[in-house]
């Protein structure tokens, strides 16, 4: 296949199924060799990297990152010293791809690292202000470390390919994995190192257990990283005019019937909406066959249906009828903020952190409590507690918020530069004529994602914007499209 193959057809359903298989035997090589195989995966990345096999080495190490927290739920990597691996895999990375990163004077890279220099000085000071554990600073740069580490690498184009397929892989695998643990061939993830407060949660066997390779974590997780994988090859497939390719991204989000996350189903049909009204605005700009996309449509509505059902099978057969069914659920908690929108927990809140940040020393308000504090540190059970009764009634209408936890966490400062960070990245796609159709795809997506992201962030609490997996997984996109488009402009490249 030549390089104009190569870029066209991102979508490789063998390469797929490959990446699908060795994920896997990744999974369960680590169910046979448990703790040890922590030590046999870094021996593995060592011994790949050094015999300049640097591109295999990164998928085994991007297949790692979104399952070794499975691991640990499942009580197979018990030791404290183990689950560092991560982060030993992101230092032999950076050092062995120190010599690689020559693409740092693209204009939109270089920007990512001037803002994140910022990031760095912001959690140095918080970390001056607070005294927390410095570990946790890097927490922060998870999403730009493996950024830089794509755009700087120095892979064939066929290898950024790869990386694409073993992400729609692992996707694959997290519903997998989700609809055995919902049949309990696998069981929930077990409250290693998790609070006492999430390990009464998988006693009382609540649905949020179905969460793939994710460990113990809500399974909102899942179901939003799943929603970019299919928003992303749903609109590939768009741009390929293959409806084969739509309904194989529609498969994406079947985690859904199992997950019975309302705010993610509510955020992803945000997505949905956003992405389908770029798709009809750039129709004669990208060729995009309008037939095809009112078929889409139509499977979309029919998919929707699907959930509406298992949701009312969900509610009926695990004897929840004390429990109002979701549809009225939601209805009564917008009907509350309705009411009451300035009492809104997700309003309130911003202004009981930014009392607390004060009361406790007044540069917090500016720093932030710090990485980590905000929960651990047991505030967010205080500004909770500050809600009035009525909006006590859910999540949705509490002070539970992502962007609360985060503006907690760093201060005024990180708030305004996260919110300066994702303008940079939405200026590049939409100032940036892309020439490879990864590139238009996420031109298409990008908008919707990052808006329907801070919806889900306002509203839900868990989506950390440098660290969590679907963030994660959309600045991989993001890399991949920005190093092909490297790769595309190179003169050397247009010789040929």
């Amino acid at each position: 296949m030549d390089q104009t193959d190569i870029s066209l057809h991102i979508i490789n359903p063998k390469l797929i199924i490959k990446w699908s298989i060795i994920t896997i035997l990744s999974l369960i090589t680590g169910y046979v060799l448990k703790d040890k195989y922590a030590i046999v995966f870094i021996l593995t990345l060592i011994i790949l990297i050094f015999t300049n096999n640097k591109s295999t080495a990164f998928f085994f190490f991007i297949i790692w990152i979104f399952t070794f927290k499975f691991f640990i739920g499942q009580g197979l990597i018990t030791s404290k010293y183990f689950v560092q691996v991560e982060k030993i895999g992101y230092v032999l990375f950076l050092i062995s791809f120190f010599q690689g990163i020559r693409e740092c004077a693209h204009p939109f890279v270089r920007n990512m690292l001037k803002i994140h220099f910022v990031f760095l000085i912001l959690v140095i000071i918080s970390y001056i202000i607070n005294s927390y554990d410095f570990s946790r600073v890097f927490i922060r740069f998870t999403c730009f470390f493996i950024f830089i580490l794509i755009v700087g690498s120095n892979f064939e184009k066929k290898d950024y390919i790869t990386l694409l397929q073993v992400i729609i892989a692992i996707a694959i695998i997290q519903n997998l994995v989700s609809f055995m643990q919902y049949s309990r061939m696998i069981p929930p993830p077990r409250a290693t190192f998790v609070s006492q407060a999430t390990a009464t949660a998988w006693v009382a066997d609540l649905n949020d257990s179905q969460c793939g390779t994710f460990g113990a974590v809500a399974s909102n997780y899942v179901s939003w990283f799943l929603s970019l994988i299919s928003i992303f090859i749903i609109s590939y497939g768009l741009l390929r005019d293959k409806l084969i390719i739509m309904i194989f991204g529609l498969l994406m989000l079947f985690q859904y019937v199992i997950s019975e996350s309302k705010s993610c189903l509510g955020t992803t049909i945000i997505l949905f909406t956003l992405t389908f009204y770029l798709v009809i605005k750039y129709k004669r700009k990208y060729n995009i066959n309008l037939n095809l996309l009112i078929k889409s449509l139509v499977i979309v509505l029919v998919v929707a249906e699907v959930f509406i059902f298992s949701w009312d099978k969900y509610y009926d057969t695990l004897k929840k009828s004390n429990v109002p069914k979701p549809a009225k659920i939601v209805a009564q908690s917008l009907d509350l903020v309705w009411k009451a929108p300035f009492e809104w927990g997700k309003i309130t809140g911003f202004g009981t952190v930014g009392k607390l940040q004060y009361d406790e020393y007044p540069l917090k308000v500016l720093f932030g409590f710090g990485v980590g504090e905000y929960e651990w540190g047991n505030r967010e059970y205080f500004v909770m507690a500050r809600d009035v009764s009525a909006m006590s009634f859910n999540n949705f209408t509490n002070a539970r918020s992502s962007l609360i936890h985060y503006y907690a966490e760093m201060g005024v400062f990180g708030m305004l530069l996260l919110l300066y960070l994702y303008t940079v990245i939405w200026q590049y796609f939409k100032k940036t004529e892309f020439k490879t159709i990864l590139g238009k795809t996420m031109k298409i997506i990008y908008a919707p994602f990052i808006l329907a992201s801070f919806v889900l962030g306002f509203i839900y609490q868990g989506l950390q914007f440098n660290n969590s997996y679907p963030v994660f997984a959309f600045w991989i996109l993001m890399a991949l499209a920005v190093k092909l488009e490297i790769l595309e402009n190179e003169p050397q490249n247009n010789l040929q």
